[in-house]
């Protein structure tokens, strides 16, 4: 769980200029659909407070998201475009692997931050870093946790996902939620210890000891009206819901009932996690209760 201290700090003021880059495909889900999910809420304030992000770093220019309300979508399930089964729409339009930009930190802030979607923790900056192969790296500086955001928030409503890989961890606790930027937030955790999350816990629920493949996992809050699922998976196709939450999910209106941003990063204990492919890897629809 989060120290409610971790995210306090001076708001951000970024300008803000549209930009394409790092574009991929979405395994199969296209982008924009968003919902309303619940989950339970820890009271938390951060520092990141952004303009509302202009541009996806993958696509086109996340204008719905940035104005606050949820991108317009005819149905809540998005159908795979190479044919297989149908998935669960990203609740926001910016999609990145983080491969577009040429390995360079400097290149990462200038388009991904500055001129970009990310923002992050205004007090921690320096520890949330581009790195080698189109990742980024949060390290634990002392005092505050370190975390990549979207600058847009979204009101969700209807079924979305929120999707991310944990390359690996060397330890302390590392995260995946979703933030109302006022006072709530509820998320995945994965406590390392010996190459295992022990334990994966999802919006304050012990999921029990969940073995780390290569180093890693990939995490996934699925929202469906106002209730929230949480999955992890191997390899980014063959996705778990987390044991021990309940059959219909948690109840997540106290971080929903106002616009949220998706955020992740690493906690204390001076370790550090490595991430990668943001809102790339979709869920079956199939799979969400």
């Amino acid at each position: 769980m989060r120290d409610p201290l971790v995210r306090v700090g001076a708001a951000l003021s970024l300008s803000l200029a549209a930009c394409t880059l790092d574009s991929t495909n979405p395994t199969g889900t296209g982008g924009a659909s968003a919902s309303s999910g619940a989950t339970t809420s820890t009271t938390e304030s951060s520092s990141a407070s952004g303009t509302g992000g202009m541009a996806s770093a993958t696509t086109s220019s996340d204008a719905a998201s940035s104005s606050g309300t949820s991108p317009d979508a005819s149905s809540s399930v998005a159908s795979s475009s190479s044919g297989g089964p149908a998935m669960v729409p990203f609740c926001f339009s910016t999609k990145d692997d983080f491969d577009g930009y040429a390995d360079a930190d400097a290149t990462f802030i200038a388009l991904g931050q500055t001129a970009g979607p990310w923002e992050e923790d205004a007090n921690n900056a320096s520890d949330v870093t581009l790195v080698a192969g189109g990742r980024i790296r949060t390290n634990y500086g002392g005092g505050i946790g370190a975390f990549l955001e979207l600058k847009s928030t979204v009101q969700l409503g209807g079924t979305c996902a929120i999707t991310v890989r944990l390359v690996s961890t060397t330890g302390g606790d590392t995260a995946l939620g979703i933030w109302d930027k006022t006072s709530d937030y509820t998320e995945i955790t994965c406590f390392e210890n010996n190459g295992t999350c022990q334990p994966l816990r999802a919006f304050g629920v012990n999921g029990g000891d969940v073995p780390l493949v290569n180093g890693g996992l990939y995490l996934g809050i699925v929202v469906k009206g106002t209730r929230l699922f949480a999955f992890h998976s191997g390899d980014g196709a063959s996705w778990t819901l987390l044991p021990n939450l309940p059959a219909n999910g948690v109840e997540g209106q106290p971080v929903l009932d106002l616009p949220v941003i998706p955020y992740f990063g690493q906690n204390p204990n001076s370790d550090e996690s490595v991430w990668d492919d943001f809102d790339i890897h979709g869920i079956p629809a199939s799979l969400v209760p």
